[in-house]
């Protein structure tokens, strides 16, 4: 280590304002023993580029301030509660992975990319106000939504989030057959439900919506 390298850390430690106009390498992680926390002063009101990542994709952290917001060029995933009185961002992803039902409140929610933004959780989003132009549902195996072949006129689907109080959404995607109305026969909840139709020799594709009541 060099003398000018064991003198800056030595200020770090002892909470010294340093400034330093260069660039400085460490070849291993630093630590900061007190709870003052890192400050930055780029000296008047102008963007800051906090941390930026040499990874595919450069990742970067960084304050906009004419938005007066932070901003993150890759997803964010969260395992604590998330609470916000101001406009979330999103230009990437937001994933919040707790179970609770209560955890994700936003009042405000506005995304610069609606192709692309994504928010995942595992348990309720709570917004009061919320601008949305495309909802995108992950279909699969035990999702929320899919497209089921009527078969003489019925098909069962199986898929494990239906509940006894769910509300199923049913569309004819592609009539075929002698098309009628489909409508929901029986549910067992966390199994599946079965799909009829007012027709007999219906044999269209049937496009379903699970939602459930708040």
């Amino acid at each position: 280590m060099t003398k000018k390298l064991t003198i800056l850390l030595l200020l770090l430690i002892f909470g010294i304002t340093i400034a330093y106009a260069g660039q400085i390498d460490f070849g291993a992680s630093i630590r900061i023993p007190n709870s003052d926390g890192l400050d930055i002063d780029p000296g008047s009101d102008t963007d800051i580029d906090i941390i930026t990542l040499g990874v595919s994709g450069t990742p970067r952290a960084w304050w906009d301030e004419t938005n007066n917001i932070f901003r993150l060029t890759k997803g964010l995933h969260l395992s604590g509660s998330v609470t916000t009185t101001d406009t979330l961002f999103a230009s990437r992803g937001i994933f919040h992975s707790s179970a609770s039902t209560t955890d994700f409140t936003v009042i405000n929610l506005k995304s610069t990319n609606v192709t692309t933004t994504l928010i995942y959780a595992s348990g309720r989003v709570s917004t009061t106000n919320a601008y949305i132009e495309n909802i995108n549902v992950d279909e699969g195996t035990n999702k929320t939504m899919g497209v089921a072949t009527l078969v003489g006129g019925s098909v069962s689907v199986t898929t494990t989030p239906v509940t006894a109080s769910s509300r199923i959404f049913l569309t004819i995607q592609s009539p075929s057959g002698t098309v009628g109305n489909p409508y929901i026969v029986q549910r067992t909840a966390g199994v599946g439900f079965h799909v009829s139709s007012t027709s007999a020799t219906d044999a269209s594709s049937v496009g379903w919506l699970l939602i459930e009541p708040y």
